[in-house]
């Protein structure tokens, strides 16, 4: 990437060996991830309507589901990315 060309995207890679290329080589997974995400997010989110509020299993659960909500961004995300690439 040169510095004097504005247009050219920040994501826009020529080079076979760079980190996020192999990274792309596991796009497959990353969505086989997002999904598992997504299945434990709605799992989750039916325990918190059965948990009482104030247990510690609900806290756990919240805590769960704002781990679940960043893995599941991340994955999401990867895949994206290299979908574009």
């Amino acid at each position: 990437m040169t510095t004097d060309d504005s247009s050219e995207e920040f994501f826009d890679i020529e080079e076979d060996d760079s980190f996020l290329f192999h990274l792309c080589e596991y796009r497959p997974q990353f969505i086989m991830l997002f999904g598992i995400c997504l299945v434990f997010l709605a799992l989750s989110a039916v325990s918190l309507v059965v948990v009482r509020p104030g247990t510690a299993a609900y806290a756990v659960t919240l805590l769960n589901i704002a781990a679940l909500l960043v893995f599941s961004t991340l994955f999401g995300g990867m895949a994206l990315l290299c979908k574009r690439m």
